[in-house]
């Protein structure tokens, strides 16, 4: 089990770091990216349903409840798969949040987020001791 649990904390800190740094760095340009998909209702649906199937390999290939470091990427997949399921059933309510937040003059601020849950799990998947 431990061995999901170290691959999905690089995945994810590799991920969330990522974008992170790109929303502090680059936020305007990719404010109006972001701004586009999720103003056009098919994308934005597309996108839910493939959030959706990727919220359930997660949750099915990682569902440890311990007390420990690795509930915090079963949190992180059960938060994936809650999003897409609250995005699927009230999809323009959603667009109205999502572009409300991207629209915010101190969008790249956003940024710190991700980049704090991607250094957390880059801790967990690169700095933890090997098995």
């Amino acid at each position: 089990m431990m061995l999901i649990s170290i691959f999905l904390a690089k995945v994810f800190g590799l991920f969330f770091g990522i974008m992170g740094i790109a929303i502090l760095t680059r936020g305007k340009s990719l404010q109006l990216v972001v701004s586009e998909v999720i103003d056009h209702k098919s994308t934005f649906f597309l996108l839910t349903v493939f959030t959706l199937v990727m919220g359930i390999l997660l949750i099915l290939s990682h569902n440890i409840w311990v007390a420990a470091w690795p509930v915090f990427i079963t949190i992180l997949c059960w938060l994936i798969f809650i999003t897409a399921i609250v995005r699927i059933f009230f999809l323009e309510k959603m667009q109205q949040l999502a572009l409300r937040i991207i629209n915010k003059p101190n969008f790249s601020l956003f940024g710190v987020i991700p980049l704090i849950i991607g250094i957390i799990c880059l801790y967990f998947g690169f700095g933890h001791p090997a098995i």
